[in-house]
């Protein structure tokens, strides 16, 4: 699947998995701080970015704020315990990402702003415009299931737990386990079977969410 993303990202045909990856050693688990030799792949060929004041002035980000790869590999793609790099290289701005809602780079860090600034910053910043759906304009997008593993990153994640603890009762069991996950992040710890019974029964799992609530910060 990644080798598949990655042909249709904007790098397809320039760039090769060896480039980034060894075929004989294992490479870091899902949410590892970015590797030297993988953003050094990126300034191979755009030279330009290969100084912190190039780097600065494309990104208008600090380094320590956002690398390549948050921008243009931002971490999607749900894993078993958590959310890899997506493969397909892209653009913040690009319309199929931002004006349809779906998860993009600016929104995973920018929590608390909505689809509409991140238009507004694109536009000012880099010079590019998308037209957003009325819909959207106010919020994130609908998929909160992979906000959710963003909220569980952020220094946002405790504001964000009682939005996260009412999707607990989605009535799709691997959903609810994407939202259980976060909230144990956030929390510093995982909920045992006592707080919250993953694959209760719905009258059980409503009773043990009331209690959970009276008794989690922020609720």
């Amino acid at each position: 699947m990644e080798a598949v993303e990655q042909d249709r990202g904007a790098c397809g045909g320039e760039i090769r998995c060896t480039l980034c990856h060894s075929a004989h050693i294992s490479g870091p688990q899902a949410g590892a701080p970015d590797r030297a030799e993988h953003l050094a792949t990126c300034v191979e060929c755009h030279q330009e970015l290969a100084t912190l004041a190039g780097a600065r002035s494309h990104s208008h980000h600090d380094a320590d704020q956002a690398s390549c790869l948050d921008c243009h590999m931002p971490r999607i793609v749900q894993g078993f315990t958590g959310y890899n790099r997506s493969h397909r290289i892209s653009s913040p701005s690009e319309p199929e990402i931002l004006a349809t809602g779906m998860p993009n780079t600016c929104n995973l860090c920018h929590l608390d702003r909505s689809l509409a600034w991140t238009r507004d910053t694109i536009a000012s910043r880099w010079g590019t415009r998308v037209t957003l759906s009325p819909s959207l304009m106010p919020e994130f997008g609908a998929n909160f299931e992979l906000a959710a593993g963003a909220y569980a990153r952020s220094p946002l994640g405790r504001t964000a737990l009682p939005a996260l603890t009412r999707h607990l009762e989605e009535p799709n069991a691997y959903v609810r386990l994407r939202f259980l996950l976060a909230v144990g992040r956030i929390l510093g710890r995982r909920l045992s079977d006592e707080e919250y019974t993953l694959t209760g029964g719905d009258e059980r799992r409503q009773t043990q969410l009331r209690l959970l609530r009276g008794r989690l910060p922020n609720l």
